[in-house]
C-alpha cells in the first residue's frame, strides 16, 4: 500500500498542476466537473453492471514474476505504479477515471492528493483482503466466488452513492456564485 502511495503521489501531483495551467478553471467550474465525472462515472458503472461496455484498460493482471525477480521494495513500487496508474491493469468500474478528472480539476492540490490516497488504500485493501490467507487455488477460487457474489450488490450500492454524490456538487456548483 505505501508503494501504491509513493507512486500515486507524483502522478496526482503533475496531473493536477498540469491541468489546472492548461484550465485555469474557477471553484465552481471544478465542484461541476467533479459532479460530472461521478455522476458519469455511475451511469457508466450501472451500465457495466447490466452488462454493457468495460472501462478503459489494458486488462491484464500485474505480472507475479516481478515478485520473484526483483527484492521485495522494489517488486512493491512497480507493484503500486502499475495499480496506481488504473488503465495500465484490470479495471472493473469507471471509478478511476472519475477520481482522475476530480483529482485533474480540484483547486487545491491537497485534495486531488486525498482524493488519490483514498483511492490507492481502498484498493489496496480489498486486493489485500480478498488474497490474505490463500495459499492455493482452491482455496483464492472458493474466495472469489464470495467476492463475485457480493460484487453486484456493492456494486450497485456504489453506483447509486456516486451518481446522488455526482448530482449534489451539480447542484452545489450551480448555487455557487462566481
Amino acid at each position: 500500500m505505501a508503494s501504491g502511495l509513493i507512486a500515486a503521489l507524483p502522478i496526482t501531483t503533475v496531473v493536477n498542476r498540469v491541468a489546472q495551467q492548461l484550465l485555469s478553471m474557477t471553484l465552481r467550474q471544478s465542484i461541476l466537473i467533479a459532479g460530472l465525472s461521478a455522476a458519469t462515472c455511475g451511469a457508466l458503472d450501472f451500465a457495466v453492471y447490466r452488462g454493457h461496455g468495460r472501462p478503459w484498460s489494458v486488462g491484464t493482471q500485474v505480472p507475479s514474476i516481478w515478485g520473484h525477480t526483483y527484492g521485495p521494495w522494489k517488486a512493491g513500487l512497480r507493484y503500486g505504479l502499475r495499480l496506481g496508474v488504473g488503465p495500465a491493469t484490470i479495471l472493473t468500474s469507471w471509478t478511476w477515471w472519475g477520481a482522475m478528472a476530480i483529482t485533474a480539476t480540484s483547486q487545491d492540490l491537497r485534495t486531488a492528493i486525498a482524493i488519490a490516497a483514498v483511492f490507492v488504500i481502498v484498493r489496496s485493501t480489498l486486493t489485500m483482503g480478498v488474497g490474505s490467507g490463500v495459499s492455493n487455488g482452491v482455496e483464492m477460487a472458493k474466495r472469489m466466488q464470495l467476492v463475485i457474489r457480493a460484487e453486484r450488490c456493492v456494486t450497485l450500492a456504489l453506483t447509486s452513492l456516486m451518481i446522488a454524490v455526482g448530482m449534489a456538487a451539480i447542484i452545489a456548483g450551480f448555487g455557487l456564485h462566481q
